[in-house]
């Protein structure tokens, strides 16, 4: 059989052109004492004329992504039981939050007034309406004539029971009222009103 050794220095090329070389000479030897010999086909000769590729270079370690950072606890949720009704209404809302010193990005509202508010944490949930207040706490609780401005308690979580926008539309009277809801929910989170709206005077107008 063809020897094919390895010499000091030789690429892998070297090595089977040096191969190639010794199968030739076998086979004429071969041919010359009159053994059968199975052809060269195309794909032998291209076989033996290609070295081997390198095997592949090793993967690298994918390294897992760095956690999202866990999102701050939210100080409010605005939660009434419906949508405001008009652009009006929402208006309203976004002007007793900016009162406060939040913007809409700041707080969380929503419509919704059952787990996911539990899921967001909240330190503080402001119920919007008689019907948002009835929702979280249930129908046999103290009705909004009652509980407005008093501090309530929803699983741990302090709950601060005030006017709907619509409502204080329709009843600009009430605004007063509603602005001393909201101031008592910053005292209670240690902030204080912007000095533009830290009178007595409620967003929005009287």
């Amino acid at each position: 059989m063809p020897d094919a050794t390895a010499e000091k220095g030789q690429t892998p090329r070297d090595l089977f052109r040096k191969l190639i070389d010794s199968f030739e000479s076998y086979i004429r030897d071969e041919k010359e004492r009159g053994t059968e010999l199975i052809p060269a086909t195309p794909a032998l000769v291209a076989a033996l004329a290609n070295p081997i590729p390198p095997p592949p270079a090793p993967r690298k370690a994918r390294h897992p992504a760095p956690p999202a950072p866990n999102r701050p606890r939210p100080d409010l949720v605005f939660a009434w039981g419906a949508p405001a009704a008009d652009d009006a209404s929402d208006q309203l809302l976004t002007k007793m939050i900016e009162a406060m010193g939040y913007t809409r990005h700041d707080v969380i509202v929503t419509s919704r007034v059952d787990d996911p508010i539990e899921k967001q944490n909240p330190k503080i949930i402001v119920t919007l309406g008689e019907a948002a207040l009835k929702q979280l706490l249930g129908p046999e609780s103290a009705p909004l004539a009652q509980a407005q401005g008093q501090w309530l308690t929803y699983k741990g979580i302090a709950v601060m029971p005030t006017a709907h926008p619509s409502d204080l539309l329709r009843s600009p009277g009430a605004k007063k009222a509603a602005w001393a809801d909201l101031k008592a929910v910053l005292k209670k989170l240690g902030r204080t009103p912007p000095a533009i709206a830290a009178s007595t005077r409620p967003p929005g107008g009287a």
